[in-house]
């Protein structure tokens, strides 16, 4: 009988435990963690890219070798990580002097999900999806058109 209740009490307690820690949730929050670090990494060095290019046209900066706009590019593009504009970012963030970055960073769930990059004229998008319910008002708010997609950059508009 005894043995029964604390097989019942340890049954109880790795059930509160279990609800509490939710072990799913806490690998989403870390993927999401690093999706969020990739895309400041991202932002940071094209920003910086623009900011230090002399080229004519903020369209030549942010669609590297590319004529014809809008430029597109996710990371399921071939030689996606090259950081030389050729990537699946169409900006060079290898060559900058104060901040660089060697490649360019692929989703944590990759190959299931996907950055997305597009650029114009007028400006440039990145998007990710962001999987933990710590992280979803970040989609909401991050004005974007997009509620269920995390948007940076300088012209939100340019994903559909």
């Amino acid at each position: 009988m005894e043995l029964l209740i604390v097989i019942a009490i340890i049954g109880i307690l790795a059930a509160v435990l279990w609800v509490t820690i939710q072990p799913l949730e806490l690998l989403k929050r870390s993927r999401d963690a690093a999706r969020m670090q990739d895309l400041s990494n991202l932002q940071q060095a094209i920003n910086v890219a623009v900011a230090e290019t002399t080229s004519p046209t903020l369209a030549e900066v942010i669609c590297k070798d590319i004529v014809v706009l809008p430029c597109l590019g996710d990371t399921d593009d071939l030689n996606s990580t090259k950081a030389d504009g050729s990537g699946w970012v169409k900006v060079d963030v290898s060559s900058s002097t104060s901040y660089s970055l060697s490649s360019l960073p692929v989703d944590p769930s990759h190959p299931t999900v996907i950055y997305n990059y597009k650029a114009d004229a007028t400006g440039w998008e990145i998007n990710a999806t962001l999987e933990s319910t710590m992280y979803a008002s970040k989609m909401a708010n991050d004005g974007g058109g997009d509620i269920a997609k995390y948007e940076i950059g300088t012209n939100l508009g340019l994903i559909p």
